[in-house]
C-alpha cells in the first residue's frame, strides 16, 4: 500500500523552452533554508541547505558528518553530488550530463564505500515531441524503462511503465496537476486530489541548481521505479493533497491529508513554509507530523 502511495505522490510540470540557463531575474541573495521536520511533536529529522552567489553549495543532516556537497559546472548547472556518510566517508556520487538546452540526458550514480549495499545505476533520458522515455540500467545488467506521454502544453498526462500492468494518469487545469491516479490492467486504484494557492510557483530553490529547465530537470534528477512523483512543481505553489484509497481488499477506512502554507516577504521571497501532515486509519491517526521551513537572505 505505502508503495502505491508513493508512486502516485505527484508529478511535476515540465518546462521545455529554449531561454539560456542562466536566469537573471532569480537572484535573490538566499543564504540558507533550514528545515525541521516534527513527528507527533518531537523533532525528527533537521536539514540546512546552504547556498552561495545563489547556488546551493552543500546540505547538512542532524547527524555529524552527514552532508551533501554540489559542484556545478560552466553553465552554473549541478554536475556532481558527493553524499558522505561520515566525515570523509562517501556514501554515493552522482555525476550528470546535459544537452545543449540545458537538459538533464544522462546521470550516473556511483556508490562509494560507506554502504557495499549499494550498486551503480545509469539513468539515461530520450526526448521526442510527445514523450520522455527514461531508462535506468544497473550494475547487475538489469534495465527498467518508463514512458512518459506529454500534452500539448509539455505537461506529463500518462507514465507507462514498460513490461508492467501498472500505468499512471495525470490530469492538468490550468497548468495545475489536479489529480494523480494509479491503474492496474486500466482498473483505477489510489489516487492523489491537489489544491492550489493563488501564489505563483516561481520560489523554488531547484532554480539555483538546474537553471531555466528546474522543473523538468528536479524531476528527471529524481527518478528511480519506486519513487514518488513530485508534488510541488506546478504553476502554483501547492494548498492541500489528499489521498483516496480503493484497496477492496482492505476495507478500511483511511485517509491521508496533507497542508501548506506560506509567507512571502515584502520583496516577494519565500520566508516560510508550513507543512501539515495527517494520516488515519479508521479513525485512529497513523501519523501526524509538521515540517516547518525558513528561508534567511542577505
Amino acid at each position: 500500500m505505502k508503495k502505491l502511495i508513493l508512486l502516485i505522490a505527484g508529478l511535476l510540470l515540465v518546462s521545455c523552452t529554449n531561454e539560456e540557463v542562466e536566469n537573471p531575474e532569480a537572484k535573490t541573495n538566499l543564504v540558507s533554508i533550514t528545515e525541521n521536520q516534527y513527528l507527533d511533536n518531537e523533532l525528527w529529522r533537521h536539514k540546512t541547505f546552504n547556498f552561495d552567489d545563489n547556488k546551493l553549495v552543500n546540505i547538512e543532516y542532524e547527524s555529524p558528518g552527514y552532508r551533501d556537497e554540489y559542484t556545478y559546472n560552466d553553465k552554473g548547472l549541478v554536475s556532481k553530488v558527493i553524499e558522505y556518510w561520515d566525515v570523509g566517508l562517501i556514501l554515493k556520487t552522482t555525476i550528470y550530463t546535459y544537452d545543449e538546452r540545458g537538459r538533464i540526458i544522462e546521470y550516473n550514480k556511483i556508490p562509494g564505500t560507506a554502504n557495499p549495499n549499494l550498486s551503480a545505476a545509469k539513468y539515461k533520458f530520450t526526448f521526442l515531441s510527445d514523450k520522455i522515455i527514461s531508462t535506468v540500467t544497473y550494475e547487475s545488467g538489469n534495465s527498467e524503462t518508463n514512458e512518459f506521454l506529454l500534452d500539448a502544453n509539455h505537461n506529463i498526462i500518462k507514465q507507462n511503465e514498460v513490461n508492467s500492468n501498472y500505468s499512471y494518469i495525470y490530469t492538468f487545469e490550468n497548468g495545475n496537476l489536479t489529480e494523480a491516479s494509479l491503474f492496474y490492467q486500466n482498473i483505477k486504484g489510489n489516487s492523489v486530489d491537489y489544491k492550489y494557492s493563488n501564489l505563483k510557483n516561481e520560489l523554488h530553490y531547484n532554480q539555483f541548481i538546474f537553471g531555466k529547465e528546474w522543473k523538468l530537470n528536479s524531476f528527471l534528477s529524481r527518478i528511480h521505479p519506486g519513487n514518488s512523483i513530485l508534488t510541488e512543481l506546478s504553476e502554483n505553489l501547492i494548498s492541500e493533497y489528499k489521498t483516496i484509497y480503493r484497496d477492496p481488499t482492505n476495507p478500511e477506512e483511511k485517509t491521508d491529508i496533507t497542508k501548506f502554507s506560506y509567507t512571502i516577504n515584502d520583496k516577494n521571497q519565500m520566508e516560510t513554509q508550513t507543512i501539515l501532515r495527517t494520516a488515519t486509519t479508521s479513525g485512529i491517526v497513523d501519523v501526524n507530523s509538521r515540517t516547518e521551513i525558513f528561508y534567511k537572505y542577505k
